[in-house]
């Protein structure tokens, strides 16, 4: 491998724009921070690091997202060790649980019921 090229791929400005999936721009809106000019994007994710990827943040998004997996594991295996014979879906069951942990690990109280019904909902047609 090539270091220097590798480092032009990734690092060089104006060689690659990002590529989002079509639905995401619907799904996460135009003025996404994926969808920001370059110097802006960079700009902004240096606004926001120090407080979204701090020890005391990290450690709040894993404790949600582990207290969130576990309670969609243990429905799953409930759902599982039924007697009813009817097959899971598990790619839909582990698109909600990830829905879910990233809902819960970044929004949290914020979110109604409904929204994260409606996100959800939304989540699951983007990805399915």
């Amino acid at each position: 491998t090539d270091a220097q090229l590798c480092r032009d791929v990734m690092v060089r400005e104006g060689i690659f724009q990002i590529y989002a999936h079509p639905n995401a721009k619907w799904l996460f809106g135009p003025g996404n921070l994926i969808y920001m000019p370059t110097q802006m994007h960079k700009n902004f994710r240096a606004m926001l690091t120090p407080a979204l990827f701090s020890n005391e943040a990290l450690t709040l998004y894993a404790t949600a997202q582990e207290r969130i997996v576990r309670q969609y594991l243990a429905a799953i295996a409930n759902k599982c060790g039924q007697e009813s014979g009817a097959a899971l879906d598990i790619r839909v069951a582990f698109r909600s649980m990830a829905a879910a942990a990233s809902q819960e690990s970044f929004m949290g109280p914020y979110l109604t019921d409904q929204l994260r019904v409606q996100l959800e909902d939304d989540i699951l047609e983007f990805t399915l």
